[in-house]
């Protein structure tokens, strides 16, 4: 059936990261979490930390079992690293649209400390009930443990920034999502991807410098908003054991451009939707199958 809402989450599932082995394991837990997760009306699933085997094991499932959903495959290497994410779709609301080049995302990517390092990859899609478009980037920035990271970090927002404003100019309705291995309040956040807490700034801004609305800020609220089962308290999206000082991040955002929050018909973001998904213990090492929770948001019609 049919909903009036686009519900989407977005998820670093550690399955097979750009510098790591494939974890079994996790690939095991994400198939069911992917499965359970389709049962409840989802139409856009964001997986990061991902490899091309499992992208096409996922597309032949779908087709085999004639379940409505596709997937959009930007993994693929690049110099030193690779892309890692994909996007798994409803085909009966969204109609993917590829580049020029017939793949299904445009990847930004820039040179620091001569390696390569990751800006982000957009997907474009056209819902078919409305005939609008809309983009989704899916984001997974060098981790947070990388040697001169203060150093990398603000190139790579520069550089998908710029990238955002030529987007900007063919498509207002822009989604900015995923792994960001910084906090909301990083400068390259603010400063460098223009991202920041108020959700009246992005209608403020002037066409050629929009403003991105971050509403992952409500993440660092104690405890933020979040749907969780387990007696445990969410303090944050990223959960990190070896540290002793603290253990809790929100690395795992999601950005609005101006299009999807103005007074303007069409997909807004349903304001407050944005919660953290407490699918399993991320505290117990034994149980956790990932280091990361999903997060889940959803865009409403407005006529």
């Amino acid at each position: 059936m049919q909903h009036n809402d686009l519900n989407i989450v977005i998820w670093n599932a550690k399955i097979s990261a750009a510098r790591s082995e494939f974890s079994a394991k996790n690939w095991r837990m994400c198939k069911r979490f992917i499965l359970n997760i389709m049962k409840q009306d989802i139409d856009l699933i964001g997986v990061i930390e991902i490899n091309e085997e499992s992208v096409i094991f996922l597309k032949t499932i779908f087709k085999r079992l004639n379940i409505p959903y596709d997937v959009a495959n930007g993994t693929q290497s690049r110099g030193n690293t690779r892309f890692d994410t994909c996007l798994i779709y409803n085909k009966s609301r969204l109609a993917l649209i590829k580049t020029p080049h017939q793949h299904d995302c445009e990847n930004t990517d820039t040179y620091v400390l001569g390696k390569r390092a990751k800006g982000g990859q957009k997907y474009d899609f056209l819902d078919l009930g409305n005939q609008q478009m809309l983009s989704l980037v899916l984001v997974h920035w060098p981790s947070m443990l990388t040697p001169e990271i203060h150093k990398i970090r603000p190139q790579v927002a520069q550089n998908l920034r710029f990238h955002l404003d030529q987007w900007l100019k063919i498509n207002a309705n822009i989604i900015l999502a995923g792994d960001f291995n910084t906090e909301p309040y990083c400068p390259s956040i603010t400063e460098n991807l223009f991202s920041v807490r108020e959700p009246l700034a992005p209608i403020r801004s002037k066409h050629g410098l929009e403003y991105f609305y971050n509403q992952s800020w409500n993440f660092l609220h104690v405890p933020p908003p979040s749907a969780n089962p387990f007696n445990h308290t969410i303090l944050g999206t990223y959960y990190l054991t070896k540290n002793r000082n603290q253990h809790w991040f929100t690395l795992d955002q999601v950005m609005f451009s101006k299009g999807l929050l103005n007074d303007n018909s069409g997909w807004k973001y349903s304001d407050n939707s944005l919660k953290i998904l407490g699918v399993f213990d991320i505290t117990d090492k034994v149980e956790r199958w990932s280091d990361h929770l999903p997060i889940q948001f959803k865009l409403t019609w407005r006529t």
